[in-house]
């Protein structure tokens, strides 16, 4: 088992007789003290040397150590109320008030004391620890206390105290706020102890009582009122010991004095009380006057002992010292790095791996440091208490929201600046001091400003021997007690390197996570920069660039990053309609949507590399997009629609109107190119008789002449009957089939001989309908045929010869329009051309690209169905206009290309949502 031996030095006091001017900052620490009234520490036994074995349950008090570089211990309370060190126990893993329950080691140096003075007790039994609460047992500690000895813990079970305050650590407790911790007033219980009863007259019943004063209106205001005050309640007591220098038997014979045989149960469980122990200063090393030795609480209301040999002027920064320990804090240190480059040290087991040190106590403008005297033609002491620093007030949650301002960098942040107006730390109201968290590496900073102003006045630090008012900055310890060190920020060129931020100065971290400047100061306030990094920024981005600064539908766009120092090694896109993210477009490249037809677009580009904080730029946005306005044309059903598409191509009165069957297709897909060449809509009706729509959109148009087209199998004489009687001059134009009504439609509209014709299946529709629109805006017919035959029928034969045109055109492939229709046609000396794909769609764009270049309309139909297409192929042979037949649901990608290139400004989508859904509206590519 690893022991250690505990050396219970007191607060150190030095007196420096040197002048003020060779104070200087980083100077070699002074050397340890030893305890009080005893010898330096001596090295512990050997875990074999071990002596005696006792089993034992008591109460554990946890002391930090006044010397430096010494840590704290642990004190167990015997039986009987007595105090003994205890080795073997981590006291970062106890706190005091924990009860203990274990076997101990005597000091293999008390066998021989026991051999000389244990004569006439009972043997311990072999193998067998001693029970401490027997005879034999408090003999032994008797005599292992007398002689000042530590005892080593063998086993070892830790009940923790029923103080719930005692059961935060620095971690939890540094950031709680003031409230959280429930205020309670203190009591303290004053003995004085010295060699004789006289002896300890040196100090006053008058001077306890001011200094129980000064000490409760101090930590009263330090608190925030979390320790209203501080009273004593009991008669001091003045008490002769053997050894005043003996801290733990100096407060065992004070607690027996308040009736106290269980001193740590009343002392330090969580209900404010305090044993405090002022002896007389004795001539043995470290017992000196300015010294002093506490019990550490593991929260403001634990309480606790201390033992402080104080000269009288001196007491209220001793004792209120000691009492800080009994709240739970530590030290108030500074930190030294050599050099001119480190700021802070790397934490490297209990020291720092470059180079780095802290000064214990070193750190003169709070309590929490050691005492100090300067002396050259005038002393200056610490004997002044000055203000908690904020790193020792924020660890005990003394400090709220309206004190404390409290800046961390949200996780979705990379950067982020903050002002903070500071107010003195001495001040009693305002924000009073800053907390940081180091966004890189969780690391906390406190920032405070001292001005030497009401409770600071008088100060060491406001001395010439001090180093004066200013902005200094605080890193916090862990564990119980932690304590407080002052950083040394790096100077300007040519400055001076001290404890204090100075205007011009900037503190920063070694990874730039933190930074602090000061802005403005006066010397009441100062108003401090704040910038929190995640990462650095890069040393220089240049703006992106866009292929085009126009903008047109379907046409694309790219954004070319700019050059980044060091370069990026990873870069995001971000397209943007009239400033507005949008939605999915987060590539290099975006092609303007309808949505973006008359807004403006640019693109935000990012940056990256691992280490720095991402950088945006966003390039200058484009003209505002240009292309196509969408228009949807529909009805109730296919007759309604017919209607609509005529009053949107007629708005005003036509010559002509065709009427045919909405019921099928074939006399309807002869009449197109007719009514288009002629100037008319193209209307559909039941067979048994008009609708009230049509009926009304015929009036509407006022026409010279109706052709109703198709027989009275397919439009009843009903129908001629109710269309007569709206227009006289109505004929009907039919034949025995639906090829012989073709040829009669052509015989009617081109009586003539035509340049050219178009030729089609008339056993499907989706062909003759793209070439009804093309044939329709060229003037000339389309003839539709059986082409499932082997060679041209003798009725369309016939026809070509009175039509007598140079060029025929075919619509679809040769499933639908046979070789042979079109060798024969070829053997008859027409030249023959053939449009058509590997589908109907493919077919529909083919026939388009025969005619149409720069179309100013577009229409779509569904390839589905021919109802809602019918009226449409009239229309757009009308108006000089493509109609492509297309899937339900998408745009092929060709289509959306020629209105992209065409420059296109108007589309129109003939039929309802059922046939032709929302995304055609948007030209959704296929």
């Amino acid at each position: 088992m690893t022991q250690t031996r505990f050396p219970a030095g007191p607060r150190r006091w030095l007196t420096l007789a040197v002048a003020v001017a060779t104070i200087t900052v980083g100077a070699t620490a002074p050397a340890a003290f030893a305890e009080p009234g005893g010898d330096a520490p001596t090295p512990p036994a050997a875990a074999g040397d071990a002596g005696t074995e006792l089993a034992i349950t008591g109460s554990l008090a946890v002391v930090i150590s006044e010397q430096p570089d010494v840590g704290p211990a642990v004190l167990l309370q015997a039986p009987d109320g007595a105090l003994v060190e205890l080795q073997g126990v981590d006291p970062a893993e106890v706190r005091t008030g924990d009860q203990f329950t274990g076997v101990i080691a005597l000091d293999a140096a008390l066998d021989d004391v026991q051999a000389e003075e244990s004569e006439g007790l009972p043997a311990p039994a072999a193998d067998e620890p001693v029970d401490a609460e027997s005879v034999l047992g408090q003999e032994l500690l008797a005599q292992s206390m007398a002689a000042e000895l530590p005892v080593a813990a063998v086993t070892a079970e830790i009940t923790p105290s029923a103080d719930t305050d005692t059961g935060l650590d620095v971690a939890s407790r540094e950031q709680v706020v003031a409230g959280a911790v429930p205020a309670r007033a203190h009591s303290v219980d004053v003995a004085i102890v010295g060699p004789s009863v006289g002896a300890t007259g040196y100090f006053t019943d008058a001077q306890v009582n001011a200094l129980v004063a000064e000490l409760s209106g101090y930590w009263a205001g330090q608190s925030q009122g979390a320790i209203p005050q501080i009273t004593r309640s009991t008669p001091i007591k003045r008490i002769a010991v053997a050894n005043p220098c003996n801290a733990e038997g100096a407060w065992v014979a004070a607690a027996q004095a308040f009736g106290q045989s269980d001193p740590i149960g009343y002392y330090a469980s969580g209900q404010g009380r305090h044993l405090v122990t002022i002896a007389t200063p004795g001539t043995a090393p470290g017992c000196g006057a300015g010294f002093g030795l506490g019990t550490v609480g593991g929260g403001v209301h634990t309480g606790g002992f201390s033992w402080n040999s104080v000269a009288g002027p001196d007491a209220a920064s001793i004792v209120g010292h000691e009492l800080g320990h009994n709240f739970g804090l530590g030290h108030s240190n500074s930190h030294s790095c050599a050099g001119s480059t480190i700021v802070e040290g790397i934490p490297a087991g209990s020291g720092y791996s470059n180079g780095c040190v802290d000064y214990e106590y070193n750190d003169y403008y709070d309590i929490m440091a050691g005492g100090l005297a300067v002396c050259g033609g005038q002393c200056y002491t610490t004997d002044k208490i000055t203000a908690l620093n904020v790193a020792h007030k924020a660890s005990l949650g003394f400090l709220n929201a309206a004190s404390l301002a409290n800046l961390v960098l949200p996780s979705s942040a990379w950067s982020e600046n903050h002002s903070v107006t500071l107010q003195p730390a001495s001040a009693g109201s305002g924000v009073r001091g800053i907390r940081l968290v180091n966004p890189r590496d969780g690391g906390v900073y406190y920032v405070e400003f001292r001005n030497g102003t009401g409770i600071d006045a008088g100060g060491f630090y406001t001395s010439p021997a001090g180093d004066g008012p200013g902005v200094r900055i605080l890193r916090l310890g862990t564990g119980l007690g932690p304590d407080s060190r002052v950083l040394a920020p790096l100077p300007t060129a040519g400055g001076q390197r001290n404890y204090l931020l100075d205007s011009g100065e900037k503190f920063a971290t070694a990874n730039n996570g933190v930074s602090v400047s000061i802005t403005s100061a006066t010397a009441a306030a100062v108003t401090l920069s704040i910038q929190l990094n995640k990462a650095d920024p890069f040393g220089s981005v240049g703006d992106p660039r866009l292929s085009a600064a126009t903008a047109r539908f379907d046409t694309a766009l790219t954004v070319t990053p700019g050059a980044a120092s060091p370069a990026a090694t990873g870069t995001s896109y971000q397209w943007r309609r009239n400033g507005t993210a949008i939605p999915g477009a987060t590539g290099n490249r975006y092609t303007p949507t309808l949505g973006d037809v008359g807004a403006k677009l640019s693109a935000t580009v990012t940056l990256t590399r691992a280490g720095y904080v991402p950088t945006a730029r966003t390039t200058p946005e484009t003209s505002a997009v240009t292309g196509p306005v969408v228009q949807r044309v529909a009805g109730a059903d296919r007759y309604a629609t017919a209607v609509a598409i005529s009053k949107q191509g007629y708005p005003g009165t036509a010559d002509v109107v065709y009427v045919a069957t909405g019921e099928n297709f074939p006399d309807a897909l002869a009449a197109a190119p007719a009514a288009a060449t002629f100037g008319g809509p193209l209307l559909l009706t039941p067979a048994g008789g008009l609708t009230e729509q049509v009926k009304a959109e015929i009036q509407r148009l006022k026409p010279a002449r109706i052709v109703v087209v198709g027989g009275p199998s397919v439009l009843s004489d009903a129908v001629v009957k109710q269309l007569k009687a709206l227009q006289k001059n109505t004929v009907r134009l039919a034949g025995a089939d639906r090829y012989a009504t073709a040829q009669a439609i052509i015989d009617d509209a081109f009586p003539g001989t035509v340049s050219e014709s178009w030729l089609a299946t008339g056993a499907n529709f989706p062909d003759a309908l793209s070439a009804a629109a093309v044939a329709g805006s060229r003037g000339v017919p389309v003839v539709l045929l059986d082409g499932a035959r082997p060679g041209v029928d003798r009725g369309t034969s016939a026809l070509l010869n009175r039509l007598k045109p140079t060029k025929l055109a075919i619509a679809g492939g040769t499933a639908v329009v046979s070789v042979g229709i079109e060798a024969a046609l070829k053997q008859s000396k027409f030249a023959v051309t053939r449009h058509a794909g590997a589908d109907r769609y493919t077919t529909s764009q083919a026939v388009n690209a025969s005619t149409f270049s720069n179309p100013k309309v577009v229409y779509l139909a569904t390839g589905g169905g021919f109802a809602d297409a019918l009226a449409g192929a009239a229309i757009a042979g009308a108006t000089a206009g493509p109609l492509y037949v297309i899937p339900g649901h998408c745009v092929p990608g060709e289509v959306v290309d020629k209105i992209s290139a065409w420059g296109t400004s108007r589309v129109v989508i003939i039929g309802g949502t059922s046939v032709l859904t929302p995304a055609v509206e948007k030209l959704t590519r296929c």
